[in-house]
């Protein structure tokens, strides 16, 4: 789902504004944050979970790691998410979308019974409506995908290169690449979808890289202002 719904008085929510009160800005936007997240890998999976970690979160938003799972914690104890055996999810979020914005039906039919119903009852019906799609496919599969480990057969196609080059031309995305390998492997991480890991570890790189040049050429722009104010040439 490319956007969702977003009241302009949901500041006023007595649950955010506890966060706020507690954690202030960095907690307001750990919220957000996630909602994005997780409406964006809502379709075609219809989970309504946050795939990233609380280090992922953390890295990301450039915010302690500890601090980030305190806040979350916070946040479920608050009702704004839920937790199950370590997995996040927002089951509220889905009377908060409208059928208008995809054109899943079987996401539509969440929406349009989530109105009127609770949390336990949108996790039900989500269930329900999982086993649908399973009878239609005609398996047994789970229809969640499940993190795992970077498959050694991973590789940055074709059609990532076009991607990313497109998206970031002046990023060095081989380079980055290794280096974000590195990273993965050092930390053992995990991810449902690797691809679109891959992809938000180039956005990162392609942020860094666009911070680090605008220091270098402030520090350039510095060094040569100081150069012109202690010339004295002109005095010989």
């Amino acid at each position: 789902m490319k956007w969702f719904q977003h009241q302009s008085r949901a500041n006023r929510d007595t649950k955010l504004k506890k966060v706020l009160i507690r954690y202030g800005a960095e907690g307001y936007g750990l919220y957000w944050y996630c909602i994005e997240h997780i409406c964006d890998s809502l379709e075609p999976r219809l989970t309504f979970e946050l795939e990233h970690d609380c280090e992922i979160l953390a890295h990301e938003l450039r915010i302690d790691t500890l601090k980030v799972e305190e806040m979350m914690r916070y946040m479920v104890q608050l009702g704004l998410f839920e937790e199950s055996e370590g997995v996040i999810t927002c089951m509220k979020l889905a009377s908060h979308l409208g059928d208008n914005l995809t054109r899943n039906p079987a996401l539509k039919a969440i929406i349009k019974r989530s109105k009127s119903e609770t949390v336990s009852d949108n996790r039900r019906l989500l269930q329900q409506e999982e086993r649908r799609g399973q009878e239609r496919k005609g398996d047994n599969k789970k229809n969640t995908a499940r993190k795992r480990a970077i498959p050694p057969e991973f590789e940055v196609d074709d059609s990532m290169i076009d991607w990313v080059t497109e998206k970031y031309p002046l990023l060095d995305y081989k380079n980055a690449t290794d280096k974000w390998l590195d990273y993965i492997h050092r930390e053992g991480k995990k991810y449902a979808d690797w691809k679109r890991a891959w992809m938000g570890g180039m956005r990162k790189a392609d942020e860094w890289r666009s911070e680090n040049a605008a220091k270098i050429k402030n520090s350039t722009r510095d060094s040569d202002i100081h150069e012109d104010l202690t010339d004295t040439s002109w005095a010989h």
